[in-house]
């Protein structure tokens, strides 16, 4: 088992969170993930790092069907924000693009969900690999990581 998998087993247990770890094929997209999970893709939450010029980072979890405004974002949260390289988001988070799971990060990371997520009974977030899903209730995941739910979804 991968150190990412475990450290996100590990805080599941720590948080005494009601979900399942689901082993998939590796899916690059959340269309791919919905099709191999058997989701829709409006289940998927996907996570995206943000990080401010002074190295502050969230996370802005939102569904499959969503993508974030980072200009809504860097108000929400009163700093500007960009999205981190994918060597930032290693070094910090402990996990490859494809496998930032909401749970296990090395470091501290303030968790922003789309408030659409609380309104679905269970959603699909990577878990630390892209081979492996985290089946979770939203509400619970949003109490569980102290996040908060908030509107920061591009407009279509």
């Amino acid at each position: 088992m991968s150190e990412s998998l475990l450290r996100v087993k590990k805080e599941v247990i720590e948080l005494s969170l009601d979900a399942d770890l689901i082993e998939i094929k590796t899916a690059r997209s959340s269309a791919e993930a919905a099709a191999e999970i058997g989701c829709n893709l409006e289940d998927i939450a996907k996570s995206i790092v943000l990080k401010s010029e002074n190295d502050n980072y969230y996370l802005f979890i939102c569904s499959g069907i969503h993508t974030v405004d980072i200009k809504k974002a860097s108000l929400l949260v009163k700093d500007d924000l960009k999205i981190a390289s994918p060597s930032e988001i290693r070094d910090f988070t402990g996990f490859a693009i494809g496998g930032v799971s909401p749970v296990g990060h090395k470091n501290t990371i303030k968790k922003i969900f789309d408030e659409y997520l609380m309104n679905l009974d269970l959603v699909y977030a990577a878990a630390g690999t892209p081979k492996h899903v985290l089946r979770c209730k939203p509400k619970q995941l949003l109490q569980k990581t102290n996040g908060i739910a908030l509107d920061f979804i591009k407009e279509s």
